[in-house]
């Protein structure tokens, strides 16, 4: 078989060479076993929770420092590839920038040293399918998922001239650069929507024109149960799938379902039940023009308006703010209880526009904003497609 991609640079026609990752890096060492500190201003520790999901590149928002006596065995150097070794991020890989200053890795990263290849060309193939097929494979040959060093060593690299690897690197890095930019407007929108419904609440309850209000006055409970026999999708709101139509389609299924309760467009919907990862406190509102339909872990509440149910929807949309709002209704609760009754989820008040019009010119802002931010999200979507295409078309 001629081992060539499908998509290549004109001027290149030699044959790529297939060989094992450990015949072209050195090391395949473990991390250091040390628990984190506080950053201590020079040293930082990457473990694989800082290793950012989306784009494999280190999460800085948390820095730590590594704990105990501190060997430059463990620091991460240019051209290393760390690998997750162990867990459900079993595959995720991560390559060391200068711009992400000292780093020491921990022990359940192992580190590759890529030396006479390009090292971005060979990270880039730790991110197609084919790779993942085989980390799939691999990991699931012991009860626990995991890879260790020697199996690491062995997955198939395919390489090629220097010349071919620097061009297939500056192009995709470029790709990542777009994809990392368009992350940070998407950041810089959302917290300007923070910022302005901060700013307006502070100025309104100076000014007067905010005061507290009875959620009850805003909100009531949806009594809406599903029918037996009707078809409709039943969503989960943990992770915000009830804000997103295009999620319709993957229903997480329940063979009885007349005990669920019904959303509908606008509705505000939140978790007041422990649900996995998300204990309590996710709020959302519900974009999608269809009814579905979720468990009773969800309390479902319908805004007296649409301009208050957008204004409700940004007032809870950061976790930080719905804990600091329903952490006193869990406290009212009995030792180690906390499900949050729906009775209880409106017993509180929280400041609101009180004239119309304000409430109306708040919400046309942030409703504006926020389709900005959908606009861009579509874009992001965009190149990351295209990411996805090179990748599989520009490597065996």
């Amino acid at each position: 078989m001629w081992l060539v991609p499908a998509l290549r640079f004109p001027g290149f026609t030699d044959e790529w060479k297939k060989c094992k990752f450990g015949d072209i890096a050195t090391g395949f060492d473990y991390g250091m076993n040390a628990a984190a500190k506080p950053y201590d201003g020079q040293n930082k520790y990457i473990r694989i929770t800082d290793i950012d999901e989306a784009s494999s590149t280190y999460n800085n928002e948390d820095v730590v420092s590594p704990d105990g006596t501190l060997s430059e065995n463990y620091v991460v150097n240019e051209r290393d590839i760390l690998l997750a070794r162990t867990g459900a991020s079993t595959g995720k890989s991560y390559l060391y920038r200068k711009s992400d200053g000292k780093l020491y890795y921990a022990g359940f990263l192992i580190r590759a040293n890529v030396a006479e290849h390009n090292p971005y060309f060979v990270f880039s193939q730790l991110h197609t399918h084919r790779y993942w097929r085989w980390v799939s494979i691999m990991s699931a040959r012991s009860g626990q998922p995991g890879i260790n060093s020697q199996e690491y060593a062995s997955f198939p690299i395919f390489t090629t001239t220097l010349i071919e690897e620097n061009k297939i690197s500056t192009l995709l890095s470029l790709i990542d650069e777009r994809i990392a930019t368009q992350n940070k407007i998407i950041e810089k929108y959302e917290s300007l929507i923070q910022a302005i419904i901060y700013k307006a609440k502070i100025d309104g309850i100076s000014k007067g024109t905010w005061r507290r209000i009875d959620l009850c006055k805003v909100l009531q409970e949806r009594n809406e149960k599903n029918v037996n026999g009707r078809t409709i999708c039943s969503v989960s709101v943990s992770q915000g799938v009830v804000n997103q139509i295009e999620y319709l389609g993957r229903s997480f299924a329940a063979k009885q379902t007349s005990h669920y309760n019904v959303v509908k467009y606008g509705d505000i919907v939140y978790t007041k039940s422990p649900t996995g990862d998300f204990p309590y406190g996710i709020i959302k509102r519900s974009n999608i023009r269809d009814d579905v339909a979720v468990s009773p872990l969800y309390g479902v509440y319908i805004p007296v308006n649409d301009s208050i149910g957008v204004i409700l929807h940004f007032y809870f949309m950061r976790p930080s703010n719905a804990f600091n709002y329903l952490h006193p209704l869990i406290q009212k609760g009995a030792k180690n209880t906390i499900n949050i009754t729906n009775g209880r989820f409106l017993e509180n008040s929280i400041p609101l526009p009180i004239s119309e019009n304000d409430t109306n010119t708040i919400a046309g802002t942030l409703k504006s904003i926020q389709e900005k931010i959908e606009i861009e999200k579509s874009l992001l979507q965009s190149y990351t497609k295209e990411k996805e295409y090179l990748l599989r078309q520009m490597f065996i």
